[in-house]
């Protein structure tokens, strides 16, 4: 048995191959373009312990202030509290560091002693739901770098990641967990 091939079915078999090859690069180029854009518009997420152990500046994180980052979580700031929309207590006027709660959210922007916050730490009940537009904060205070949140109940990066929407590449997300006795 013998197979030809005339000049019709050789033609057609380089325009399958041309046709694929085209194809194939096409796929690539996409592939590419998702995995940029992707790591691109990726948000920050570090743990507490990363931070402050230094295992977050050892991983080559340029672009944030490690050092500043873990003296923000760690040692003690000048802070407005708010709990429930409400200023409990305000240890300077124009604070760089808030510690609110989640029902503060939505209040904390139009709080007469709110100051242009570096750092927002939330405090998250295992009840609370809610969401961060992090472009939006990041508009309402130019300076801000870190948002901090604190479970109170065994959370995880994914559980927490789902709180924020509108990915700021200028914004570090630091997650804890501190489950009360």
């Amino acid at each position: 048995l013998v197979f030809r091939f005339t000049k019709k079915s050789n033609c057609v078999s380089k325009l399958k191959l041309q046709l694929m090859n085209k194809l194939v690069l096409k796929s690539a180029i996409c592939a590419i373009f998702l995995v940029i854009t992707t790591m691109t518009s990726a948000q920050n997420f570090y743990s507490y312990n990363d931070i402050v152990s230094g295992n977050a500046l050892k991983n080559g994180n340029i672009g944030f202030d490690m050092e500043r980052a873990r003296s923000l979580v760690k040692d003690l700031h000048p802070k407005l509290y708010l709990k429930n929309g409400n200023v409990l207590q305000s240890s300077s006027p124009n604070s760089y560091y808030a510690e609110i709660d989640v029902a503060s959210l939505s209040s904390l922007s139009s709080n007469t002693n709110a100051g242009n916050f570096e750092i927002i730490r939330i405090n998250v009940k295992s009840t609370n739901n809610f969401s961060v537009d992090l472009s939006q904060l990041r508009q309402s205070y130019t300076g801000l770098t870190f948002v901090y949140v604190v479970c109170d109940f065994q959370c995880d990066l994914n559980y927490i990641r789902q709180f924020f929407v509108n990915d700021d590449p200028n914004i570090m997300i630091i997650y804890s967990i501190s489950v009360p006795i």
